[in-house]
């Protein structure tokens, strides 16, 4: 389940939040060092850089094999919580670690491990679209360029 930002949530004991930014606004990096993204991509939040006033407002992710920051306020953020439990392995049977295995409680919780792909899907369609677009721009503008070629010899 994803919670917003702003939502309060207890979490359990062995609990973790991930974080997730969905781009309300697309940004184009500035510097190497940042994070360019479209209106709708979902961005993973790796560092929130908590206080250190002098990443205010920016935070680190990555979208597919793109890293970089970014800035919060083109974002809106969600966090789920994942639980993970712990199991001391040591005097389990292979017998029950086989079925703790399938239940998904070795592996993680698979609801949380299939919204994770979905997110990688989605991200990636949407970063493939974008090529497209750009390929089938950038050819349109190719032809034109031919084309006013012709025209004026």
């Amino acid at each position: 389940q994803l919670m917003s930002s702003s939502s309060k949530g207890g979490g359990a004991v062995g609990a973790t939040k991930k974080g997730y930014a969905k781009a309300v606004y697309g940004y184009d990096a500035q510097t190497e060092h940042e994070l360019s993204f479209d209106e709708g991509e979902i961005i993973v939040v790796l560092n929130k850089f908590e206080n250190q006033s002098e990443y205010n407002g920016w935070w680190y992710g990555h979208i597919d094999d793109y890293y970089g920051m970014f800035p919060v306020a083109y974002t809106e953020v969600y966090f789920k919580e994942e639980k993970t439990v712990q199991v001391d392995n040591t005097k389990t049977s292979d017998l029950i670690k086989r079925m703790q295995a399938e239940c998904g409680f070795l592996s993680g919780d698979r609801s949380v491990n299939a919204l994770n792909a979905e997110f990688d899907d989605v991200s990636k369609a949407l970063r493939e679209e974008k090529e497209r677009k750009q390929r089938e721009a950038e050819a349109a503008a190719a032809s034109s360029t031919k084309s006013n070629e012709s025209v004026n010899t």
